[in-house]
């Protein structure tokens, strides 16, 4: 089921996000996807015109003319978002292909509200399989539970 909208947050990552890209937009649960640019220079909009053709759900573009910083980027696409699961991503973030669904497992095993898992970040000039050894050299458990009181 296609139930999670994904917003990434985006500033001057056009090459590494048209790399990471087909990783969200794969995930059989998800719904859509709201790329909010944050003042970018480079050409985030061309990026996100090619990836939409082939991509099986819609890719929304947001453009801010001056930059408003990560959080209001997230909050603005959160505002967007009608499903009942949102996932913020990363314009450098690579997802495994069954990213979403080990976070849904999570959700549903512990009747948690809120999860979160490993991230494989893709510097500049790397490439995916270099970032995915990287992040298995520094393998620990996905999931933690934590005692949490407010």
């Amino acid at each position: 089921m296609r139930n999670i909208d994904i917003i990434i947050p985006v500033h001057n990552r056009a090459q590494i996000l048209s790399e990471i890209l087909p990783t969200y937009y794969n995930q059989p649960e998800a719904h859509a996807i709201f790329i909010i640019d944050d003042a970018s220079v480079d050409d985030v909009k061309s990026v996100v015109d090619a990836a939409a053709a082939p991509a099986p759900i819609p890719i929304h573009y947001h453009r801010f003319p001056k930059s408003m910083r990560q959080q209001a980027c997230k909050n603005f696409g959160v505002s967007k978002s009608n499903q009942p699961y949102i996932f913020i991503g990363e314009d450098d973030l690579w997802l495994a292909p069954d990213h979403f669904a080990v976070l849904i497992n999570a959700i549903e095993g512990t009747g948690a509200d809120i999860v979160g898992g490993r991230r494989v970040y893709i510097h500049d000039g790397e490439s995916q399989a270099h970032a995915l050894e990287a992040s298995r050299a520094d393998a620990r458990p996905i999931f933690k539970k934590l005692p949490f009181e407010a």
